[in-house]
């Protein structure tokens, strides 16, 4: 039997596994995927995990680490980024997840979580840019990732505090609903202030027209929401996404309460107050980057840590 791996990804948003097997020397395949709903995160500026949502994550973990045992991994890894990392308290998470499964909880840094990121997505095979240059944008409930490479090379790989939960405690008091222009404009000034003020090398990508790819879950609810509105299946719709598709949800959505998004197919009920938020920061990735199109990827951290986990050659 090949090898295997199992890895528990807890996200600030939802907790979620991945299990795969080695499929070449090169490749993996996906035995098994299952999420949890579970946003650990709290407000992120008292840096602290709300102790119910403690109890939550530890049962989620303890959930998926029974379902990834019955595929007998060699191996099982639980990671967790931004919303445990700034957390004071992430110890004692550390502590019941050992307790209840007697795994130990790697938390991964800004720069590594990128990294893997990266990582994830070139084990996708539909991932073919035309150039040799790519670019990556992973939206996540507390951060967002920005890659920038060469062919199999990662150049740059920075985390900015601009996840979707953040934004939505930020500028809505944690409350999802209608979002006023002058919201709108404010997330988007402050978004592209941080943009501008990171060390990422936009002028390279720019001028090496590097080609785009997006992850995480704002890049999958926009495809599921336009293929529904096609009458088209997720998988079944194209995974590129254009700047005016992305656009014209965020301002469409955003303008909704949030009874009216709870109809929209596509859109989970749990992420209905943050879509139209995570939307912001991604349109003003793609003006400063002047890129018009990105191709969603399914493959992002958690297929990049299952690639560290199996030995794969690269």
């Amino acid at each position: 039997m090949s090898e295997r791996a199992a890895v528990i990804d807890l996200g600030s948003n939802s907790i979620k596994l991945l299990v795969a097997e080695q499929a070449t020397s090169r490749s993996i395949r996906v035995l098994f995927e299952k999420t949890l709903e579970c946003r650990i995160s709290g407000d992120f500026e008292s840096r602290q995990l709300p102790p119910e949502r403690i109890k939550a994550a530890m049962g989620a973990v303890a959930e998926l680490t029974e379902l990834a045992k019955s595929y007998e991994p060699n191996r099982i890894t639980v990671t967790a980024t931004s919303a445990v990392r700034e957390a004071k308290n992430a110890a004692a998470l550390k502590e019941c997840i050992h307790a209840q499964t007697g795994l130990d909880l790697r938390i991964l840094s800004g720069s590594e979580e990128a990294t893997y990121i990266a990582a994830g997505l070139l084990t996708d095979p539909q991932w073919t840019p035309e150039s040799e240059a790519f670019c990556l944008m992973d939206q996540g409930g507390g951060s967002l990732e920005l890659i920038f490479g060469h062919g199999q090379d990662v150049c740059q790989a920075i985390s900015l505090p601009l996840g979707a939960v953040r934004l939505l405690h930020q500028y809505q008091s944690g409350q999802g609903g209608e979002m006023s222009n002058e919201i709108c404009n404010q997330i988007a000034s402050d978004s592209r202030d941080i943009l501008l003020n990171s060390r990422f090398d936009w002028e390279g990508v720019r001028k090496e027209k590097a080609a785009w790819a997006g992850t995480g879950g704002a890049f999958t609810m926009t495809r599921a929401i336009l293929a529904s509105e096609q009458g088209q299946t997720l998988e079944g719709f194209g995974p590129e996404l254009a700047f005016d598709e992305i656009e014209s949800l965020c301002q469409r959505i955003g303008k909704m309460e949030m009874e009216e998004r709870f109809q929209i197919s596509g859109l989970p009920r749990q992420r209905a107050d943050i879509y139209p938020l995570a939307l912001i920061p991604i349109l003003e990735v793609m003006k400063l980057s002047g890129v018009m199109k990105v191709q969603h990827s399914f493959h992002n951290l958690r297929f990049g840590l299952v690639a560290e986990l199996l030995p794969l050659s690269h």
